[in-house]
């Protein structure tokens, strides 16, 4: 299933519920941790993160670019 696909259903809640009816597990748990990284990714580039945040957000932005 597409991301272009998923992205039709407003919440990150109904798109795992999709993922549950029709894809693999594998892909489920995938999502999910997507989900969560998406998730610290926000948070961490608020204005209130710390600096040492900021750094890991960096080196985690690293990591998969």
């Amino acid at each position: 299933m597409s991301d272009k696909a998923l992205l039709i259903l407003p919440t990150q809640e109904e798109q795992i519920k999709l993922l549950e009816d029709h894809a693999t597990e594998e892909l489920l748990e995938v999502y999910k941790k997507n989900v969560q990284v998406i998730i610290l990714v926000d948070t961490m580039n608020s204005d209130e993160s710390t600096l040492k945040e900021k750094e890991l957000l960096k080196l985690l932005n690293d990591a998969f670019h």
